[in-house]
């Protein structure tokens, strides 16, 4: 069965007034019950009254029948998860779904400003564990960045469908895709990897106060290469444009001459890209959300950390794990150990409180 109401629970909504799509897994809810559910409660407060549903169908027909109609799965399940996300985002405004079939479809003219974008996207297939991680993070940032072409990128299903949102939507907007999912499905050798994106409007950094940076500089490889920030706190700093742009300098001349994030290897491979995640510091008592959250307890991890590294029950993953374990429930103990080790074992009193920043992401070619 491809979609079942009781494969999906219900979070708080986080509202967001930039928010204009999403990335989501288009398998079955049995496995992507839980990143559907994790995506959906980011809510949308821009007026909508057309959600647009990109697709690649893997099949010459369409493979799912309800109420005497037929519709490819990769269609109907982010449909229905649409669906369910209007219910729960209390949405009254009738609102049109227009399915965009990559394969034999060009996307419509739209009035951007009152659509909605959903892509539907699985990742890896049919690969292990241990290779899966590697190559889905590679996958994630090449997304992220445009670099569609890359190698790595093959593994999105299907990475067409994004050069064609790219061309005719992205390229004329003032958005960036945020990763905040990561999933698997089961089996050793044959299982599915599941992400999913947030598409946000790049942070207006003169209007919103910034309460820190980080900057990861990436190679043609999209490997990161050198990742620094600043957290600024009360009188001992604030952003300006002007520090930013030295500090930029600095994370890229480390890249390119020392490469901290390779050992030092790679020295020779050009630095092409790079990422600044401006952070938000959590004003009230939050619980921490893995994809949304960057925390610090010492030293620092950002979101992106967290789903390159962790398991969903918050256990961190090593090269002897084979399978994705079916627990769902963060456990935070193991990073904040892992944020230890990274400091140094140096937690004063000071900097012995967990702190959680939401981030914005901006990504930049060189």
């Amino acid at each position: 069965m491809w979609f079942k109401f009781n494969d999906f629970t219900k979070y708080q909504n986080i509202n967001l007034d930039d928010l204009h799509g999403f990335v989501l897994p288009h398998a079955g809810t049995e496995f992507t019950g839980d990143i559907l559910s994790h995506t959906i409660r980011f809510k949308p407060t821009k007026k909508f009254n057309k959600i647009v549903i990109l697709y690649y169908p893997s099949k010459k027909k369409e493979n799912v029948k309800e109420d005497r109609k037929k519709y490819y799965h990769e269609y109907y399940v982010v449909w229905k998860t649409m669906l369910l996300a209007l219910v729960w985002w209390n949405i009254k405004q009738p609102v049109e779904f227009v399915g965009v079939n990559i394969l034999n479809e060009h996307i419509p003219n739209l009035d951007i400003d009152k659509t909605f974008f959903v892509i539907s996207a699985d990742f890896s297939h049919g690969l292990s564990l241990n290779n899966a991680i590697h190559i889905e993070n590679c996958a994630a940032h090449a997304l992220m960045q445009q670099e569609l072409n890359h190698r790595c990128a093959r593994v999105i299903d299907n990475s067409k469908t994004f050069k064609i949102f790219n061309r005719e939507i992205l390229n004329t907007q003032d958005w960036d895709f945020q990763w905040v999912g990561r999933t698997r499905s089961t089996g050793i050798s044959n299982g599915v990897g599941y992400l999913s994106f947030l598409l946000r409007e790049i942070p207006n950094v003169y209007k919103e106060h910034i309460d820190g940076y980080f900057i990861t500089a990436y190679d043609n490889r999209m490997q990161q290469r050198e990742c620094l920030g600043k957290i600024f706190s009360g009188e001992s700093g604030k952003w300006t444009q002007r520090g930013e742009n030295n500090f930029l300098k600095q994370v890229l001349h480390a890249a390119e001459t020392t490469s901290r994030l390779t050992g030092g290897r790679g020295l020779g491979v050009p630095i092409t890209n790079y990422t600044i995640a401006y952070l938000y510091r959590e004003k009230y008592k939050q619980s921490f959300i893995r994809g949304w959250h960057g925390i610090s307890y010492g030293s620092f991890y950002l979101p992106d950390v967290l789903l390159e590294n962790t398991f969903n029950n918050g256990k961190w993953i090593t090269s002897d794990d084979v399978l994705w374990p079916p627990e769902n429930d963060f456990n935070i103990s193991e990073t904040l150990e892992k944020l230890k080790e990274k400091s140094g074992d140096n937690i004063n009193n000071d900097n012995k409180k967990i702190i959680l920043y939401r981030t914005k992401v901006l990504h930049e070619f060189i």
